[in-house]
């Protein structure tokens, strides 16, 4: 709508407007089967806004994904952890991340894991073998956090705080 169009509407109208793009905006969610919760007092911009964001995220689910792989520049290098020095592995883990990071994805490992374990991970396990969709502008990122929920068999488990606040440290992993 252009601004000429909306200087000669009153706010009820305009109120209606937003409230009937919202309804549409629930309905067509609804029949894609996405979950859809609102609460009552929710004010319809903010609701408008989390609606199309729900929408760009539900359409940018059909795309096809891309290998992570992919986004490395030709003669990105991965040496060996054990090749590099203590400051040569923080600025390669740097411009890993960096790279992740200019296509959406966020490494959000345990805080502290030393960096030979992030790299290994990363390197083994990331970058080889996950796919992401595509960056489609709406801010929606792909986390890389390492937890596949199996607490025993976790890379991180004797790093991580939420397993000690789980099971205590009756369980801890030695």
């Amino acid at each position: 709508m252009s601004s000429l169009d909306q200087d000669w509407q009153d706010d009820e109208t305009r109120k209606m407007d937003l409230e009937l793009e919202n309804q549409s905006l629930e309905l067509d969610q609804h029949l894609q089967d996405a979950v859809h919760w609102k609460s009552d007092d929710l004010d319809p911009k903010i609701h408008n806004a989390f609606l199309h964001h729900v929408n760009a995220f539900e359409d940018l689910s059909k795309q096809p994904q891309r290998p992570i792989q992919s986004f490395f520049p030709e003669g990105f290098s991965f040496p060996p952890v054990e090749s590099m020095t203590r400051e040569q592995l923080a600025e390669k883990l740097d411009a890993i991340c960096e790279v992740l990071a200019n296509f959406g994805i966020d490494v959000q490992l345990r805080p502290n894991l030393p960096d030979e374990y992030v790299y290994k991970y990363l390197v083994d396990e990331v970058i080889p073998h996950e796919t992401t969709l595509p960056d489609n502008g709406f801010g929606i990122s792909h986390v890389i956090d390492g937890c596949t929920g199996s607490c025993e068999d976790c890379f991180q488990a004797k790093f991580c705080d939420v397993r000690d606040e789980i099971y205590g440290d009756d369980e801890k992993l030695n």
